[in-house]
């Protein structure tokens, strides 16, 4: 039997991001967010896996997904089984008779082999089948012009001869499929049509999950005292004071609404040339950002932080901003 070129192609994929979780009701779901299963589908990431109790799972998203969203959704999958039942394998995926293809295919190319009969009702998008048969013999010139017009149907050389396939629309599986059969039965008949007259609905659909319903996180109450938490920092290691300044929080203080002429003022001359210099402040690459951080610099210098420190902290400050804006990003991915 000619090999399924699906599956050739399973072999020598490119990204494969295993995970494993145990979710909020005890059942254990082992998968992967890995590549499209075929080179000829232009999807971002495919969710595969399964859980302990045999359910299978999957998602094929359109665009390719963050770290951000894939914590996210495995957050959802754990806890939120709501958000999980989209992913499960509907109860009933009904294909098309496999008698029903060898017959349309059979009178239209005689020999082959049925790589997958196809979805023949809607179905989830992700659960999905095209229509993929191998050819023993290259289909007529006639055949061949058509699909050279028809972007339902691709052909290519493949072990063990000519692999043709639907190439669906996500979510419209089912109507390719049914236009493939009417395809073969007009030119086995001889009455095929040009390949606008095979035309189906295509609409776009959404292949954004639901948001998953995640438990809030409480926030702590406890006041900062930031004078005792920089004297801890200072009488630390440099990687044990790295690690308090990146978590350090500045609450509510004096210096928290103070301007920058104001903050200027406080500041020894020397060490304000180096802040504005680092901020790039007073030159042609300043910015509304760069002159925030620059305030933001020597307020931490005015708490109690050395000015390499206040340094190092608005840089920790900025790869957060750069994390809360990515997932804000991220979060789209959901509607």
């Amino acid at each position: 039997m000619p090999q399924n070129p699906w599956l050739l192609h399973k072999k020598t994929r490119q990204y494969d991001k295993p995970f494993q979780l145990a979710t909020s009701e005890g059942e254990v779901i082992v998968g992967k967010f890995t590549d499209p299963e075929s080179p000829n589908q232009p999807f971002g990431h495919v969710l595969e896996a399964r859980g302990s109790a045999g359910q299978d799972y999957r998602w094929v998203f359109n665009s390719v997904l963050t770290d951000i969203s894939m914590s996210m959704i495995l957050k959802g999958l754990k806890l939120d089984p709501e958000f999980r039942k989209q992913f499960a394998k509907p109860d009933a995926i009904v294909l098309h008779d496999t008698r029903v293809i060898a017959d349309a295919v059979q009178s239209a190319f005689g020999d082959h082999e049925i790589l997958d009969p196809g979805t023949a009702e809607p179905t989830a998008h992700s659960w999905e089948q095209n229509t993929s048969v191998v050819l023993k013999e290259k289909p007529p010139k006639p055949f061949t012009d058509f699909l050279s017009k028809f972007p339902g149907m691709k052909l290519t050389k493949a072990k063990g001869g000519f692999h043709l396939m639907v190439t669906s629309a996500m979510g419209h599986a089912s109507e390719a499929n049914q236009v493939f059969l009417t395809v073969l039965s007009d030119f086995a008949n001889g009455v095929l049509l040009a390949p606008k007259a095979y035309k189906y609905d295509r609409k776009t659909i959404n292949t954004k999950p639901t948001r998953p319903s995640l438990p809030q996180a409480q926030k702590s109450q406890v006041k900062i005292d930031l004078e005792q938490s920089i004297e801890k920092i200072n009488a630390s290691e440099k990687e044990a004071a790295t690690l308090l300044i990146e978590k350090l929080k500045a609450g509510r203080d004096e210096f928290t609404t103070m301007k920058a002429d104001a903050l200027k003022d406080k500041i020894e001359p020397e060490e304000l040339n180096r802040i504005l210099t680092k901020f790039h402040v007073g030159t042609q690459f300043e910015t509304k950002k760069r002159v925030s951080q620059a305030s933001q610099c020597m307020r931490w210098r005015l708490r109690g932080l050395s000015l390499d420190q206040a340094m190092l902290k608005v840089d920790f400050e900025a790869k957060s901003d750069a994390f809360f804006a990515e997932r804000s990003t991220s979060l789209n991915a959901f509607n």
